[in-house]
């Protein structure tokens, strides 16, 4: 009895012996027995869907960039060319070109002042003429009071008002010189003068001293000059003869 026994237990050693061993030793090809194999089948299926699921959302997100891509591009490629258009309609457009332009202007049949420049563009619609390399005359009750010079202006053509930049310089014929960068004539109203006014730094030349400062408030015909800050007055030895 006791040796049957002893044979019925190695043969249950032997039998969980080849259960074991073609699973561990499956790579060198050892027998499986595919009975005791477990059942992967189901989570063979969860990996596939699992996989195909997260490349239809990559793909749906890749798809989504792209569209919002395009439209971004569209529609920026839209804004700027209707910026570019209304940019565009905004310059303006000057309705005559001019060389060795020549402008007179009186007040009840008396001179006010003479402008002589080497081109001008007139702009209609704005009321401007724009002007280079140009001298104005300036008269008062009739009399020559200075002349202005300046590389570039702009003449409103309603007021006779002008705007003088680059090289501006002012002589009057009583012997006295402004100079500045920028420089506005206004012209005379009722019973007031034309007068220069400026914000920039400004130098007169007088026979007897020269005055510099910034900020200039002065008749056109270089009297009664108010210079607003930082004044700086050098007087000129008179010669004895």
């Amino acid at each position: 009895m006791s040796r049957h026994k002893i044979q019925e237990t190695n043969t249950k050693q032997i039998q969980i012996l080849k259960f074991q061993y073609p699973m561990r030793f499956a790579g060198i090809g050892e027998s499986i027995n595919i009975k005791h194999w477990p059942n992967f089948s189901g989570l063979a299926k969860l990996g596939v869907n699992e996989l195909f699921g997260s490349l239809v959302i990559r793909l749906l997100v890749i798809v989504c960039i792209l569209f919002l891509g395009v439209w971004l591009f569209i529609i920026g490629g839209c804004t700027s060319k209707s910026s570019l258009s209304r940019t565009t309609n905004e310059i303006p457009v000057p309705q005559q070109k001019l060389e060795d332009f020549r402008l007179i202007t009186t007040e009840g049949g008396i001179k006010t002042w003479e402008l002589e420049a080497r081109a001008a563009q007139i702009y209609e619609k704005l009321k401007q003429t724009y002007i280079q390399d140009f001298k104005t005359y300036l008269y008062e009750e009739g009399e020559l009071a200075s002349i202005l010079s300046a590389r570039r202006g702009i003449l409103n053509m309603t007021t006779s008002n002008m705007k003088a930049t680059g090289n501006v310089v002012v002589t009057s014929t009583k012997g006295s010189r402004l100079e500045t960068e920028e420089l506005h004539y206004l012209f005379p109203t009722g019973n007031q003068k034309g007068k220069f006014v400026t914000e920039e730094f400004v130098k007169i030349t007088e026979p007897d001293r020269i005055t510099t400062g910034y900020g200039l408030e002065i008749d056109s015909d270089l009297e009664n000059a108010k210079i607003k800050r930082d004044v700086k007055v050098k007087v000129e030895a008179l010669s004895v003869p």
